[in-house]
């Protein structure tokens, strides 16, 4: 009876342990889901060597399935750690290998420990091999049902909270300025407002349908191509609120002789001065070889081009390709910021240059030879010169710091690209945030853990010098393609 002690430091061991349930690899935050499992796999067990193996009682059992459980996890976990040094594991199809992987561990582990825990009846290894199958098979099966709705069930339980107590109204007082965003509806691509002198979204009654991924606001104009305009594409610029049309730029009238075999507009941004405006021409999707079977799916190739917004005329093009991972100026409006890789000739591959088969991304692996950053493109002298380490830059409006992701992390940048503050995430994000005009708070779009036939984020007001401070602008879940905060007058955050 006093072995069933030994059950007390084993669940103390595993409770804490962001180890595998099952052979399922798990996230932060998936503790609590895998000690619920862990234990439900050890009493399963216990009942099936119990059932299997009558001379021995149903506790003593019990603890000899703990044994087992804490030799096979920690196996898997040294398989784990031995995965993770592989940079190029991963892609459609990686949790199938290594759910197979865990279950012959689990088995290779757990066969020599039933000889050995129960030598008394004695078990033989033809015997010992038929029970690791056995018990494994079952424990796999009920894992794999009972873990996700056991994962499904915490992350909503842990969305609800996010939407409790992330409410901090007088964090918002101390912002100021207009945030724009597009409404919450998927099928009605308009802009609305958020006042935060008032503390309300407005709607845009005036505002045209628009290109979710295409409009920039600057001050009181704004840049946009309608919503499914087909044929030419004509960039519209219009006055705030009203959306009254200051005056058009055919895009299309910028033909493939000037620029190439061009397919699309990716990204654009109007100058702080609001006098140029920088477009991201889409040419292709690139890829890397990676073996016979699979590639590297990489950034899509762009080119940087600048023109003059009174007449529409081109000011400049860059002579360097570009990722589509957004652009943002300086505020002296001469130069602009946008993503390329380090080794461009990474460009010259296209999906239709490797072989055919699985996709593997490579964003957030850390490959080396796949680094990007950001580079600074002078519209006056044509210079192009490095800057920071980051993708999907944003400026404040006071013009003063500059917001860039790496990897998961939001860093604050100033003018030359020295590191002024960052935040760290302490789940995926969105890559699109934005900055408040003095660049104290950021706003951000935080992922919805509990993804079930829905998408999108919490849209979230983040103080940078107490991140745990947060203010939510909106309880509906949607997804922000852009986002943009722009001064009210004066800002005084």
């Amino acid at each position: 009876m006093r072995r069933c002690l030994y059950l007390v430091p084993l669940l103390l061991c595993l409770a804490p342990s962001p180890a595998l349930a099952g052979g399922i690899p798990l996230f932060p935050e998936g503790w609590l889901p895998a000690t619920v499992i862990i234990c439900v796999t050890i009493l399963l067990e216990g009942v099936l060597l119990r059932w299997r193996i009558k001379q021995v009682g149903f506790l003593d059992t019990l603890w000899r399935s703990g044994i087992l459980n804490v030799a096979s996890r920690g196996a898997g976990w040294l398989l784990l750690l031995g995965l993770a040094q592989c940079s190029s594991f991963g892609g459609e199809g990686s949790i199938v290998v290594v759910l197979a992987a865990f279950f012959f561990v689990n088995v290779l582990t757990e066969v020599p420990l039933l000889r050995l825990l129960y030598r008394q009846v004695p078990v033989t290894w033809e015997r010992a091999w038929a029970l690791g199958f056995g018990v494994n098979l079952a424990s796999y099966a009920v894992a794999c049902l009972l873990y996700p709705i056991v994962w499904i069930a915490y992350q909503g339980h842990l969305d609800e909270v996010e939407l409790t107590n992330w409410k901090d109204p007088e964090l918002l007082s101390r912002a100021s300025g207009r945030i724009y965003a597009l409404e919450a509806d998927r099928k009605n691509p308009r802009l609305r407002v958020f006042d935060l002198r008032e503390g309300v979204w407005h709607s845009l009654p005036d505002c045209p349908l628009l290109d979710p991924f295409e409009w920039d606001v600057k001050g009181q104009v704004c840049a946009y191509f309608p919503w499914k305009d087909g044929g030419d594409r004509k960039l519209a610029i219009a006055s705030l609120p009203r959306f009254d049309t200051l005056r058009e730029i055919n895009v299309s009238a910028f033909t493939r002789e000037e620029f190439g075999e061009w397919k699309a507009v990716q990204d654009l941004s109007i100058s702080p001065d609001g006098r140029k405006i920088a477009f991201l021409f889409w040419f292709s999707r690139v890829a890397a070889y990676r073996d016979g079977s699979s590639y590297y799916v990489l950034d899509d190739k762009c080119k940087l081009v600048v023109l003059d917004i009174e007449s529409g005329k081109l000011i400049a093009q860059a002579d360097r390709w570009a990722s589509d991972a957004g652009l943002c100026w300086l505020p002296d409006s001469d130069t602009v910021l946008f993503v390329s890789y380090r080794d461009e000739t990474l460009y010259n591959t296209t999906e239709d240059d490797v072989p055919r088969g699985v996709g593997y991304g490579v964003r957030g692996r850390g490959i080396s030879k796949f680094a990007c950053g950001l580079y600074a493109f002078n519209t006056v002298t044509g210079e192009i010169t490095w800057f920071a380490e980051g993708d999907f830059p944003s400026a404040c409006a006071m013009g003063s710091r500059i917001l860039v992701w790496n990897e998961e992390m939001i860093r604050i940048l100033d003018t030359q690209g020295r590191e002024r503050a960052r935040l760290d995430s302490d789940r995926p994000k969105y890559p699109r945030a934005a900055l408040s005009p003095s660049g104290r708070f950021v706003l951000a779009e935080f992922a919805r853990r509990r993804v079930l036939l829905k998408y999108g984020g919490l849209l979230t007001v983040v103080d940078l010098d107490n991140p745990t401070r947060r203010h939510l602008l909106d309880v509906t879940w949607a997804a922000y393609p852009r986002l943009d905060w722009e001064a009210a007058e004066p800002p005084n955050d």
